[in-house]
């Protein structure tokens, strides 16, 4: 089988595909849950959601603040989602939390 292209049916595709004792080849899902479930011949081709997160601190180090002819921590950057943050990650994994820049 191969895979959803689409992080939330990856899961469910998976574990069908592991009941049937067939290779699941997921070609997207970057759920960084998707490997750690101990599954039999279940296969991601690409990074997860954590590895997109530190490529993206890279290129704003390398090339984004140069750029802009600032250092990187001189850099003001805005996160949007229609995700509360307490559904992206538990409190042991989420950083300090908004400061005031006042």
């Amino acid at each position: 089988m191969t895979g959803t292209f689409s992080s939330r049916l990856c899961g469910a595709a998976s574990e069908a595909a592991a009941r049937h004792n067939v290779i699941y080849w997921e070609t997207s899902c970057v759920d960084p849950r998707f490997n750690k479930r101990g599954l039999k011949n279940v296969y991601r081709t690409e990074i997860d959601a954590t590895g997109f997160g530190w490529y993206n601190i890279e290129f704003i180090v390398k090339h984004l603040a140069p750029r802009f002819n600032l250092k990187p921590n001189e850099l003001k950057i805005a996160f949007i989602s229609k995700t509360p943050p307490t559904a992206r990650a538990s409190p042991s994994r989420r950083g300090p939390g908004p400061r005031s820049s006042a």
